[in-house]
C-alpha cells in the first residue's frame, strides 16, 4: 500500500513469488479488488424508524436491535430469529456469528443465503467418510500422474487451479477434461470426455464395475478399511459400461481409453467444484469417492479429491458450522459425546438446541420475524424476496450499500476484509493468516462488532484478538486441532486421526437428474466484479 487511501495488487515480491501461487492471479486478483476503493461505503450505523432513517453511533444501534429481537423472542418464541452468514467472512467471525445463534439466541437457525438458496448439499459424503471436503492438498497436483477434472470450468472458477494443472502437465501428468461443452481448458486435456449433463455419475459408476471384474481393486483397503462392498458389486451389477456410452453420448474409444488411463495410473487427484450446476449429477461425489476407495486412494499421499467451491472462504463457512446440520468440525446431531464436548466449552447445553432445521420452509413459511443478515445481499435478487415473508426486523452488517440494505431496519458498519486479520480455509483445506493492511473507517474490526453485539445475550464473548477466537476454534473443531495456520488441518488428519477410520461405500440408484445453472450473485464484491469490470474486459 502507498496510504490508507491508495493500495494495489502485486504479485512479484519474493514472499508471493514463494508462495503456493507463484504469484499467479485471476483476473479477480488482479482487477476485481478495485471494488475496495469504491465509494458507496456503509459509513455510521442506521436506524430506521416509522420510514425515517436516523444516523446514530454503535452502542444505540446495537442497543436497539436487541431490544427488537428480545421483543421478538417475547411474542413469538427464540426460534423465531435466524442468522444468515456471508462465504466471505473469515473463519473468525463465521465462528461467532453461530456461536451466537446457538448459546446466546439458543436456536439453530443458522445459515448462508449462498447455500440456502441454491440448494447446496455440503454432505454429499457424510455418510461414506463422515465429512465432506477435499482429502488432498493442491501442492500435490505436481505429483500427480492424472488430474481429472469434472463439473468444473476452471478458466472462469479457479484460474489459479488451471495454471497449476498445466504446470503439472509439463513435468508428466496427463489432464482429464470432462466435460459437456468445449472450454478454454480443453485444448489442454489429454484425454476429453465431452458427455452430456448428468450422465457422468453413470459413467465412473461404469468405471467402477470394470475395475471390479478386472480385479483391480485394493483388496486390502476394501477389506480392512471399508464397508458396504458387497452392497456395492450387487449394486453395479445393473450398471451397463454399453449404456454408459450410449447414454453420455461419448465415442466407445474415448471410454476405453478413459478406463485404460484410470486403471494403470499410480497417483490420481480429481478436482470436483460442488457449487457449479452446469453438469452436475446428483451423485458425482459419491462415485469418485467408490473410485478413490476401491483403489485405496482415499487419504493417500497424492491422490484424492480436490473440492472446489464458490466464494473465497466456502469451505471455513461449513469448517465453523455455519449451517444447522453441523456444528464446528462436521459434528452432527447424533454425536452426542462430540456435541457435550463443544458445550462445555461454550458452558450451555446444546442438547435441546443442536436440532434438525429447514430454515428455508420457515423462511418462506413466514415463520422467521427477525433476520440478521452479515455480508449477503440476497435482495438484489427479486426472487429472493420470498425468504422475506412475515418478517418484523431486519439487521443488515455490510460494508458497502446494497439492495439489502436499502430495506434494513439497522445497518452496522463493516470492515472489508484488507481492514482486519483473520483467517480464511482454502478449498483443500489450509488455512490461511488474512492480516490487516490499511486503516478502516470504523474503530472496530468485524469480530469486536459481533463480540459487542453477541455479548448481550451471552457472556462467553470477551476476546483480545482475531487469534484467540481462533485458538478457540481449535479447542473447539476437532479437525483444526491438528491445524495451524498456513497447515492444512486435511493433512494432519490423514496423518493423526485417520488411519483407523473405517469408510463406507455409496450404493445409489442411476439419477440423470441435471441442475438449472442459473446462479445468481448475491455478493456486493462479485456483483461489482462482474458489472465494472468483467463485462468491460470481455
Amino acid at each position: 500500500k502507498v496510504s490508507d487511501d491508495i493500495f494495489y495488487v502485486s504479485n512479484t515480491t519474493e514472499e508471493i513469488k514463494d508462495s503456493h501461487n507463484k504469484g499467479y492471479l485471476c483476473t479477480k486478483g488482479r482487477f476485481g479488488h478495485r471494488y475496495l476503493l469504491n465509494k458507496k461505503r456503509v459509513v455510521f450505523p442506521q436506524i430506521r424508524r416509522h420510514g425515517i432513517i436516523d444516523i446514530v453511533d454503535t452502542n444505540e444501534a446495537i442497543k436497539y436491535s436487541e431490544q427488537k429481537i428480545r421483543l421478538l423472542i417475547e411474542k413469538y418464541g427464540k426460534d423465531s430469529i435466524a442468522v444468515l452468514a456471508s462465504p466471505k467472512l473469515s473463519n473468525e467471525e463465521l465462528y461467532l456469528l453461530q456461536k451466537f445463534t446457538r448459546i446466546g439466541l439458543k436456536n439453530n437457525n443458522i445459515s448462508s443465503f449462498s447455500n440456502l438458496v441454491y440448494e447446496a448439499k455440503p454432505d454429499n459424503l457424510d455418510s461414506m467418510t463422515g465429512f465432506t471436503s477435499s482429502t488432498v492438498s493442491m501442492d500435490e497436483l505436481n505429483s500427480a500422474d492424472v488430474i481429472v477434472v469434472i463439473n468444473s470450468n476452471l478458466s472462469e472458477e479457479n484460474l489459479v487451479m488451471e495454471l497449476k494443472i498445466k504446470e503439472a502437465q509439463k513435468r508428466g501428468a496427463k489432464l482429464v477434461l470432462i466435460n459437456s461443452s468445449e472450454i478454454m481448458l480443453t485444448k489442454y486435456a489429454d484425454l476429453w470426455i465431452d458427455s452430456r449433463k448428468g450422465t457422468n455419475t453413470y459413467l465412473i459408476d461404469s468405471l467402477n464395475k470394470v475395475l471390479i471384474e478386472d480385479e483391480c481393486v485394493d483388496k486390502n483397503f476394501v477389506k480392512n478399511r471399508s464397508a458396504n462392498y458387497n452392497e456395492l458389486t450387487a449394486n453395479l451389477v445393473n450398471v451397463d459400461p454399453a449404456k454408459a456410452i450410449e447414454y453420455s453420448g461419448i465415442d466407445k474409444k474415448i471410454f476405453e481409453a478413459f478406463v485404460s488411463t484410470m486403471k494403470n495410473s499410480s497417483n490420481i487427484i480429481f478436482i470436483y467444484n460442488i457449487d457449479s450446476r452446469k453438469d452436475k449429477a446428483v451423485n458425482d461425489l459419491r462415485s469418485i469417492s467408490n473410485f478413490l476407495m476401491l483403489t485405496g486412494k482415499f487419504g493417500k499421499e497424492k491422490n484424492g479429491l480436490i473440492i472446489l467451491r464458490e466464494s473465497s472462504n466456502s469451505t471455513g463457512l461449513i469448517d465453523m458450522g455455519v449451517t444447522p446440520s453441523y456444528l464446528p468440525g462436521f459434528v452432527k446431531y447424533d454425536e452426542q459425546d462430540e456435541v457435550q464436548n463443544i458445550g462445555n466449552v461454550w458452558k450451555t447445553e446444546l442438547k435441546d438446541i443442536f436440532k434438525p432445521v429447514d430454515l428455508s420452509s420457515k423462511l418462506k413459511r413466514g415463520e422467521i420475524k427477525g433476520m440478521l443478515i452479515f455480508g449477503e445481499d440476497p435482495l438484489n435478487v427479486k426472487e429472493n424476496e420470498k425468504y422475506f415473508n412475515g418478517l418484523e426486523f431486519l439487521l443488515v452488517s455490510d460494508a458497502y450499500h446494497t439492495d439489502t440494505t436499502d430495506e434494513a431496519d439497522v445497518v452496522l458498519p463493516a470492515a472489508n476484509h484488507i481492514e482486519q486479520s483473520g483467517t480464511y480455509t482454502r478449498c483443500d483445506s489450509k488455512v490461511q493468516k488474512s492480516s490487516k493492511l490499511v486503516n478502516g473507517l470504523n474503530s472496530y474490526e468485524n469480530w469486536q462488532l459481533i463480540s459487542q453485539f453477541a455479548g448481550r445475550f451471552a457472556d462467553s464473548f470477551k476476546y483480545n484478538s482475531s487469534s484467540e477466537i481462533f485458538k478457540e476454534i481449535k479447542e473447539v473443531n476437532r479437525f483444526y486441532r491438528y491445524s495451524e495456520v498456513d497447515k492444512s488441518w486435511m493433512k494432519e488428519y490423514f496423518n493423526n486421526g485417520f488411519a483407523n477410520r473405517k469408510l463406507s461405500f455409496s450404493v445409489h440408484s442411476v439419477d440423470f437428474s441435471t441442475f438449472d445453472n442459473t446462479r445468481h450473485t448475491i455478493h456486493y464484491q462479485d456483483n461489482y466484479y462482474f458489472n465494472s469490470v468483467k463485462n468491460k474486459l470481455v
